[in-house]
């Protein structure tokens, strides 16, 4: 694993410290999240006020649960799509479908998303490059799990990806997975391809482990 991109895990859902001239954090975690964040920085020798950019790859409670907290914590400022943008400040999650009963619970039992007070700083449509911030990386716009999901990608073929895929161990290894909600699976298997087009060799996302561009090959031909 590369330095510039560290995991850090919060139970559930993981957000993402990317190192550059200006510290960037990617997702915020849920409401109880910021504490955990601080700690896990600590550990690793990194000071809150030095993230500069918090990355927000969709509106969804386990994403953006932590931001108001953290933004008044690094006075960082905040980037996501355009397309998100609009339900951070009406409060609202951004729309997806349950594709399982067991998604369907879930819904029921995770808290919604609350108005927070914050606007994005900054908004995208195709793609924000990070270079200004010392990263040879751009944040690019794939939609599916929700219609503004984002990931963030590296010129050295690393990804991280949000909900862009669930990450699990299977009986040869780790498995890619599609996410519990969608909003097109068109949509999110079109913004597969283009990653691996783009010659992506590993996916981080929030949830499970990382997973080889042979991975999401084998779960796009599957659907």
């Amino acid at each position: 694993m590369t330095k510039l991109i560290n995991p850090i895990p919060l139970g559930m859902v993981k957000c993402f410290l990317l190192e550059g001239n200006t510290n960037i954090l990617v997702d915020a975690g849920l409401s109880r999240s910021p504490d955990r964040i601080r700690r896990e920085l600590d550990r690793i020798h990194v000071k809150m006020e030095s993230i500069g950019l918090i990355i927000i790859t969709h509106n969804h409670p386990d994403h953006i649960g932590g931001l108001a907290a953290l933004k008044q914590l690094t006075g960082a400022k905040v980037l996501m799509h355009r397309l998100e943008a609009d339900f951070l400040v009406r409060g609202q999650d951004s729309p997806a479908a349950p594709q399982t009963g067991f998604a369907k619970v879930m819904m029921r039992m995770f808290p919604k998303s609350e108005p927070s007070g914050i606007r994005s700083d900054l908004t995208f449509k195709d793609e924000f490059d990070l270079r200004p911030y010392g990263l040879k990386a751009k944040v690019i716009h794939t939609p599916g799990h929700t219609d503004g999901s984002a990931s963030i990608v590296f010129d050295n073929g690393e990804a991280v990806v949000g909900d862009l895929i669930n990450g699990r161990m299977g009986p040869v290894g780790r498995a890619a997975t599609l996410p519990f909600l969608l909003s097109s699976r068109k949509a999110i298997l079109s913004s597969m391809k283009m990653l691996l087009e783009r010659g992506v060799e590993t996916f981080y996302p929030a949830h499970g482990a990382a997973c080889s561009a042979d991975a999401v090959r084998k779960l796009v031909a599957r659907y």
